[in-house]
Formats: structure tokens, C-alpha cells, sequence
């Protein structure tokens, strides 16, 4: 699963199944100044769902 913020510039190219097999893309919009940010990312609902069955 590729999970990437549109804004986020360092997570580009954000659709990373272009070059690398991935199932699903994701946007989640993280926010408009932390966008790259480890707390930014782990606090979306979409990237604790992701990891959940992962605990």
C-alpha cells in the first residue's frame, strides 16, 4: 500500500505503483504544513487502519 499526501513534495511521485508493484494508492491528507511529518502520517485514520492488523 502506497499511503502519500498530495502536498507532500518529498513523497513524490506519489503513485509509487508506476514503478515499483503496489497494490493500492491511498491520498491522505495530512495537513497543510506538516504534510511529511512521521506524526503527521501516523496520526491519519487511513495510516492507522493500514497498520492495524500489524500490531
Amino acid at each position: 500500500m502506497n499511503i502519500a499526501d498530495p502536498g507532500d513534495l518529498i513523497a513524490t511521485p506519489q503513485r509509487l505503483g508506476d514503478r515499483f508493484p503496489v497494490d493500492v494508492h491511498q491520498e491522505a491528507h495530512i495537513g497543510v504544513l506538516n504534510f511529511h511529518t512521521m506524526g503527521g502520517y501516523l496520526s491519519s485514520g487511513l495510516v492507522a487502519s493500514a497498520l492495524s492488523p500489524y500490531r
